[in-house]
């Protein structure tokens, strides 16, 4: 078993972290407090509706329960159980010809185990602590930031005369591919309490699994290698898997150097010079190749903002001496930076999707729902599909009025007019906003908020000088 190559915990070890101790009815309740209703329900059929509006005295009955898996080092086989359900990764090649590459399995769960991961997370949370580096799974702290930060690289780097090289590196099958091996070996370089290990070891040789489909449940199957996306902890034991690879080069400390910026398993590299970049992706291929991950070249690009964007340039290579290809338009995080001289986003894919959501909404309700309920619909569902992390890129005024001309255009659909003052005067009726008023609302609290992170990389980005 691997629990005893690498699992050494002491006596003294076990004492001076008491998981029995440590573990109350307060975490018991307070994770129970945190569950989402409207979620899928487990293989056992119980949603995060029963537990919430369980009786009080539930918490008791799973302290009880939670405390004896920690205890015996065994989860209960219901916990092991889960089915995968494929989730299409490109929603617009949805209505094409698919492949097996184009679905990601995300993992349903009983809820009683995510309940339990949830405790077990509070309990080793300061354990889980990644690099700074890393904006995934992390408390107020999310893509726009990591958008953000990666724009003020690219803009400091430019008013030095540099020209900045970005590439961003993508994973082959990142959460499928995690070795059990790696993680028991990370957990225990990590310090994490001996019975942790153990269990999380225990559940890893368990688990079971099958796919649902229209309905159809496949035959039952077990897993050697992955962790669940879905599950709990799985993100965040992904996080330390590659948490070496971040802070072997990380070197955000060296401003003259370069960034590298994760979440999760989205990497974006940012230097001065190509020499740099060159050295920046053979180190992550290496650290990736230590725990058995990989980088898919064919899906990985790099591009260049600057003075120089369009000058020769010798191409990026990986380990294998698959080439990296060099494109115009670079996809991060949702968001699409465009090669030129300045920082610029292409906002052509959110108003696409936007003009979809919005299509797909008009023709569901067919004339059957007022002005108001339609506008309050697009306010709250498509809008933000349309205004994703436009606050982290300082959009300029002309890409602003295309967004507000966007959106006029559906409602003078809507009201079956085409004045422009007559359309203003209703959306002004309604208090329906528009993007421009929008965005410089989000640009206010996003400012706010950015400056009081505690994270490293982004004390750095605020010292530098516009």
């Amino acid at each position: 078993m691997r629990r005893e190559r690498y699992v050494h915990g002491s006596e003294e070890d076990l004492h001076n972290f008491s998981l029995l101790e440590e573990l109350d009815i307060t975490i018991v309740s307070y994770v129970i407090g945190q569950l989402v209703k409207r979620k899928a329900p487990g293989p056992d059929g119980i949603t995060g509706e029963h537990i919430i509006h369980s009786h009080p005295v539930l918490a008791s009955i799973l302290l009880r329960l939670f405390k004896w898996i920690l205890r015996t080092g065994f989860v209960p086989s219901c916990f092991s159980v889960s089915y995968m359900v494929p989730i299409p990764k490109n929603k617009d090649k949805a209505s094409g010809v698919l492949t097996c590459e184009d679905f990601r399995g995300i993992s349903i769960s009983s809820i009683l185990s995510k309940l339990f991961e949830s405790c077990v997370f509070v309990l080793c949370e300061d354990l889980f602590a990644t690099s700074d580096n890393q904006f995934g799974f992390k408390h107020g702290i999310g893509c726009s930031q990591a958008v953000h930060v990666a724009k003020e690289y690219i803009e400091a780097y430019n008013r030095g005369g540099d020209t900045a090289y970005i590439a961003a590196l993508d994973v082959i099958k990142a959460f499928p591919r995690v070795n059990h091996d790696a993680v028991i070996i990370k957990l225990h370089e990590r310090n994490f309490p001996a019975p942790i290990i153990e269990l999380i070891d225990n559940w890893f040789d368990h688990s079971v699994f099958s796919v649902k489909w229209i309905g159809c449940v496949s035959a039952s199957f077990t897993l050697r290698t992955g962790v669940n996306q879905g599950s709990v902890l799985a993100p965040f034991i992904f996080a330390l898997l590659i948490d070496d690879v971040i802070r072997s080069c990380s070197n955000w400390k060296r401003f003259d150097k370069g960034v590298i910026l994760v979440y999760a398993d989205d990497i974006l590299l940012i230097t001065r010079t190509r020499m740099y970049l060159q050295e920046f992706v053979s180190c992550v291929q290496l650290g990736l190749g230590l725990v058995n991950l990989h980088l898919n070249a064919v899906k990985c690009s790099f591009m260049r903002i600057g003075p120089c964007f369009d000058a020769p340039c010798a191409p990026i290579s990986c380990l294998d001496e698959s080439i990296i290809a060099e494109v115009a338009e670079l996809r991060y995080l949702g968001v699409y930076l465009v090669s030129g001289r300045a920082f610029r986003v292409s906002m052509d894919a959110a108003k696409r999707s936007f003009s979809r959501a919005t299509n797909g909404i008009l023709s569901r309700l067919q004339g059957t729902a007022t002005e108001d309920v339609i506008l309050h619909l697009i306010s709250t569902k498509t809008m933000p599909v349309l205004l994703y992390a436009t606050e982290a890129t300082s959009l300029k005024k002309s890409v602003v009025s295309s967004l507000d001309f966007c959106v006029v255009r559906f409602v003078m659909k809507i009201l079956k007019t085409s004045n422009r003052d007559l359309v203003m005067s209703c959306l002004d009726y309604f208090g329906f906003k528009l993007p421009s008023q929008l965005i410089a609302m989000r640009q206010c609290k996003f400012n706010k908020s950015f400056i009081t992170l505690d994270n490293s990389v982004c004390k750095l980005v605020r010292g530098f000088k516009p």
